[in-house]
């Protein structure tokens, strides 16, 4: 079995040869399937991360979610845990220490999924990201819907899985939702 270290050096390389067109092509054809995926299962209030490198743009998916008057909050590092801030017109931004912007405002827990960024996913719901655990902190003892989003080249066979790796119920690609029940199905 590869290591989550070899895993991630690979998958690094990939995202940074797809090219910027694929990505936001890639990236819209997401956010239909993820807007779709949250009517389908009547959620309306959301956790949605703010892209950085070569994640998965979520930029359209913010501002489709918000033209469709969903609750939107985004996660915010505080030291080394992450809360849900409220995203509102009135937000003011600040980059964190690794550039990405937060949103500055009131803290809420109150959402009923988090779509979370991915470096590599296996089918077995497995998501792999970039080694601080800030998401598996997050999603530990919450109750709620997870969404990883991810381009279909990040795609693992097996992912390493420790007892604190928290798995993902649903992973959007570009070309299909997978959801541990079917393991596969178009939208």
């Amino acid at each position: 079995m590869t290591d989550k270290k070899s895993i991630r050096a690979r998958c690094k390389k990939v995202l940074s040869n797809l090219d910027d067109e694929s990505k936001s092509n890639y990236s819209l054809k997401i956010t239909e399937k993820v807007v779709k995926l949250l009517k389908e299962k009547n959620i309306k209030k959301v956790n949605v991360y703010n892209s950085f490198q070569n994640e998965v743009q979520t930029d359209k998916l913010i501002e489709k979610l918000s033209e469709e008057n969903f609750e939107i909050s985004l996660p915010v590092i505080c030291g080394e845990e992450l809360v849900g801030v409220t995203l509102n017109k009135q937000c003011e931004f600040k980059v964190n220490e690794y550039g990405i912007y937060e949103p500055i405002g009131e803290v809420s827990d109150d959402f009923q999924a988090v779509v979370v960024p991915m470096l590599a996913f296996d089918r077995s719901m497995t998501r792999l990201g970039r080694g601080k655990g800030f998401y598996d902190r997050f999603l530990q003892n919450k109750s709620i819907f997870k969404i990883g989003l991810a381009y279909s080249v990040q795609e693992e066979k097996v992912i390493p899985c420790e007892n604190f790796d928290i798995k993902m119920d649903v992973i959007v690609t570009e070309k299909e939702v997978i959801e541990i029940e079917d393991n596969k199905r178009k939208i």
